[in-house]
């Protein structure tokens, strides 16, 4: 009798508690079949349903074994039986979710650690989190980040199927070699730094491409505040007038930002690659006027170089001590440009290609 009251009170117990179901453990019963049986004196689960005003759907799938019964539940149903104790001891508990993770391990087992990483840091990417607040503060490394996403990157949405808000994306796009030192460890961490966002990583396995994302609506919509192009960028795209009359000190970094990501270091070839050619190009022309006027005013002798099949146009600056000059005053933060400019330096001339 004693055993039978605490059965009771246990039963009760739970019918009654207000606990959430995802909190709930899960219940396995060994005789699934037997434990129905002794249940159900109608033998018919709609019939069943109706009496005990539990789901048609989920009785139908705990009959079938598709699914294991909450414990809320499981105890519901055992309040309909006369050898509660029996059951009882023939159950085995299972955590939320012991499937999934389950499952999980499973699949682990058949990756390396770096595909469980990227795995990892693409899930959680999506998980429905408050989007942090952030707010665009000028400084050396957010005008460098600015003029980055002005070179090779841009800002989009897009509605998500099935649900009726957008995605708000910001990203980049570079080569797959070339551009992973100046993606996966330099811009990578001064978002983290200024932002304290953590962007994903994708690599192409086809094309040579890479793309560094981010998922920030506050991000965002500071950027379109600034008047940065939503979408494609186009002729739309120019430094916007907050940044335009930031002193030099700060306004520099937005065009280091552009030459890191639409920048290049080259010498012709019959020059012997001994006299560096610095440029920056971009279809945009307000853009290409706007920097050759600052360059121009900063005493840079750059000219405009228009290509005559093409739609882009590029700011060209020439000659060994302007390329000194930019570097020690403009700088680049892209290890290919650094590569580039140590190597002259050193052997006075540049190397003929980056990749073997």
């Amino acid at each position: 009798m004693r055993a039978y009251s605490k059965v009771v009170i246990k039963i009760e117990k739970f019918i009654n508690s207000d606990t959430s179901y995802t909190t709930m453990k899960r219940v396995l019963i060994k005789d699934l079949a037997g434990f129905l049986k002794d249940i159900n004196k109608e033998k018919s689960l709609k019939k069943f349903s109706k009496k005990t005003k539990i789901n048609y759907n989920n009785l139908k799938r705990w009959a079938r074994g598709e699914s294991l019964i909450p414990e809320k539940e499981f105890l519901n149903l055992l309040s309909y039986s006369k050898n509660k104790s029996h059951w009882l001891k023939n159950i085995e508990y299972k955590e939320e979710y012991w499937g999934s993770i389950k499952g999980g391990i499973n699949s682990s087992k058949k990756r390396t650690k770096k595909e469980i990483r990227e795995k990892m840091e693409k899930m959680r990417s999506c998980i429905k989190r408050k989007p942090k607040k952030v707010i665009f503060k000028m400084n050396k490394r957010t005008c460098e980040f600015y003029g980055s996403l002005m070179g090779d990157g841009c800002i989009t949405k897009h509605k998500i199927k099935g649900r009726k808000h957008h995605r708000h994306v910001i990203c980049f796009v570079g080569h797959r070699e070339l551009e992973k030192e100046y993606h996966e460890i330099y811009l990578r961490n001064l978002i983290k730094e200024e932002f304290k966002l953590n962007p994903y990583i994708w690599v192409s396995k086809k094309k040579k491409a890479r793309v560094l994302k981010i998922h920030n609506k506050s991000l965002f919509s500071e950027l379109i505040k600034l008047k940065f192009p939503l979408g494609k960028k186009g002729q739309k795209l120019k430094i916007p007038k907050k940044i335009e009359n930031l002193p030099w000190n700060l306004q520099k970094y937005v065009i280091r930002g552009l030459f890191d990501t639409d920048g290049s270091i080259y010498a012709r070839k019959d020059e012997f690659y001994r006299h560096p050619h610095l440029s920056i190009t971009s279809i945009s022309r307000p853009l290409i006027k706007q920097l050759h006027k600052i360059l121009r005013k900063r005493g840079y002798p750059a000219w405009i170089n228009k290509y005559p099949l093409k739609f882009a146009q590029a700011i060209v600056i020439k000659g060994n001590k302007n390329t000194i000059k930019w570097m020690r005053d403009i700088g680049s933060s892209n290890s290919k440009h650094i590569f580039k400019y140590q190597y002259w330096l050193k052997n006075k001339k540049l190397p003929t290609y980056l990749l073997g």
